[in-house]
């Protein structure tokens, strides 16, 4: 598989803006199983809110929906394209018509988060990041300096489930088999999944909550041949 990784980054994909338009196409199928855990977890209005790896800002603008206009929700990355593509979406909001929270986008590298939020934060979260950390337990333990005393920490990620196509095709196998691959890069092998329970006892000292959503879709709808062709561009097979 090929990326243009950044050396200070932990992200593995890389920052160019190809995949850019890939973590957009990304959003259509996870963004219905994105909120629900949010809420679930406690996410609610007037909540001050830190999106750490926030991409093209998506996990950002649905937190500012919840938190509405009373609350705020601040999207980091180290991708500068990936901030500029964020910042350009969040100014052609209609903020005033929507309801949303106030936005803002700034760099940092993860899991550092040095910048100043002017106070501690209600909800730090994060979609699909912790499997680009190395030394899990540490970085969970520095994403959550800014949370203040009983605030909420909520990250959605891939389970370490077999990844399938039914029927199988050569493309959509090839595609599957390339993104396990990837997500052993960093060390990460089977059954990772079932250690985050552990690993995040280990990083905090409240008990965390996990639970498990699987997306599904086929080669009719509009979401998920685009992003397998998209998947597909980013390796050399």
């Amino acid at each position: 598989m090929t990326h243009a990784a950044d050396p200070d980054s932990a992200y593995l994909l890389g920052h160019s803006s190809t995949e850019t338009d890939r973590l957009l196409l990304q959003d259509r199928p996870y963004d219905p199983i994105t909120e629900q855990p949010l809420l679930t977890a406690g996410l609610r209005p007037g909540m001050r809110a830190l999106d750490v790896g926030c991409g093209a800002g998506d996990v950002t603008f649905l937190a500012a929906r919840i938190v509405g206009s009373t609350g705020s929700v601040t999207g980091v990355d180290a991708a500068p394209r990936a901030l500029e593509v964020a910042r350009a979406r969040a100014a052609g909001r209609k903020r005033d018509q929507a309801g949303d929270a106030e936005i803002s986008f700034r760099p940092v590298t993860l899991p550092d988060v040095t910048i100043d939020l002017g106070g501690p934060v209600g909800a730090v979260i994060g979609r699909l990041i912790l499997g680009h950390l190395p030394d899990l337990v540490m970085a969970l333990r520095r994403l959550s300096r800014p949370v203040r005393p009983g605030g909420l920490v909520v990250f959605q990620d891939l389970a370490d489930v077999p990844l399938r196509g039914e029927p199988p095709t050569p493309l959509n196998g090839a595609v599957l088999e390339g993104i396990g691959a990837a997500r052993t890069v960093n060390g990460s092998g089977p059954g990772e999944d079932a250690r985050l329970y552990p690993l995040f006892r280990r990083a905090g000292p409240t008990a965390p909550a996990l639970s498990a959503t699987t997306p599904m879709g086929g080669a009719e709808g509009d979401t998920v041949p685009p992003l397998v062709v998209t998947h597909a561009e980013r390796q050399v097979l």
